[in-house]
């Protein structure tokens, strides 16, 4: 029996909907100062296997984690596991850039399996989690994510550039094949907050 891919996917642009790698030249600045590109490039981790995670970001103080936990329980005790926390950084300066881009290339992940969390991000004061847990036993079962991104305290500088262009793309084969549990955040900006949380419990009936 073939297994599919579950996908859970949170993409952030507040700019617009500009998710073309191609970019319009009218949309960039005249004379971008400062550009941050953060790019997972075609191939890099297909057909890659069980339990990977990728922290992937360019810019200033922006916070990422991926956290996993997978609980077993014997006979006669409980199978718990738990995905809690939050994570915030210190109030600091940091320049806009001109410029944010965050690509995902074609057959990145192609192939894949297992347990896959990808956090991806370019700009400033962005933070992202992912979140999952497993739990499985006869006795009491509990699994629980309850992990969450808050937008670090950075405090974009503007340089006065009127134009400013943000861009997030995947493209249509990055996870071409995988399967599994795959989470993804991807954002480009500043000051964007995402989470994805997993979790799963399976009760194995009565004890032999």
């Amino acid at each position: 029996m073939n297994s599919k891919a579950l996908v859970t996917v949170l993409l952030i642009l507040l700019s617009g909907p500009h998710s073309q790698i191609a970019i319009a030249q009218d949309n960039l600045p005249d004379i971008p100062s400062y550009m941050t590109q953060s790019i997972i490039d075609s191939n890099a981790l297909s057909h890659v296997r069980g339990r990977f995670a990728v922290n992937m970001t360019a810019g200033d103080s922006n916070t990422q984690a991926n956290t996993a936990a997978i609980a077993l329980g014997t006979q006669n005790g409980p199978a718990i596991g738990i995905v809690n926390g939050m994570q915030v950084t210190g109030s600091q300066q940091a320049n806009l850039p001109d410029i944010a881009i965050a690509t995902i290339g074609g057959q990145a992940f192609a192939h894949s399996s297992g347990l896959i969390s990808v956090n991806q991000s370019s700009g400033v004061g962005n933070a992202q989690a992912n979140g999952a847990a497993f739990a499985m036993g006869f006795e009491e079962v509990v699994a629980e994510s309850v992990l969450s991104a808050a937008t670090s305290n950075a405090v974009p500088i503007d340089a006065g550039n009127s134009k400013r262009h943000q861009s997030v793309s995947i493209d249509d084969t990055a996870f071409h094949g995988a399967h599994g549990l795959v989470q993804v955040n991807q954002s480009a900006g500043s000051g964007n907050s995402t989470a994805n949380n997993f979790a799963l419990q399976v009760q194995l009936g009565a004890k032999p």
